[in-house]
């Protein structure tokens, strides 16, 4: 049995923001009723590239934060 998938997936779409953001619409691989395409491996690939991205900025914001901490730290214990 061949599959011939050639469904294109908009990954942009606005409709699909959930499948990203929400835990409640993550792909179930291991369900006995998956089945992969190209469009689930696509979105599959998106959440996971938007996912790291993520970590990625909020990582920075962190250390940007304790920087600041820091900085703060020093400047009221120098006026003591």
């Amino acid at each position: 049995k061949t599959n011939n998938d050639n469904f294109t997936l908009n990954l942009d779409d606005r409709r699909f923001q959930a499948v990203y953001s929400q835990p409640a619409f993550n792909i179930d691989q291991t369900d006995p009723h998956f089945k992969s395409t190209a469009g689930t491996q696509q979105l599959i690939d998106e959440k996971l590239k938007k996912r790291k991205f993520n970590s990625i900025t909020s990582s920075s914001r962190t250390e940007l934060d304790d920087d600041d901490i820091v900085v703060k730290l020093k400047r009221k214990s120098a006026k003591k």
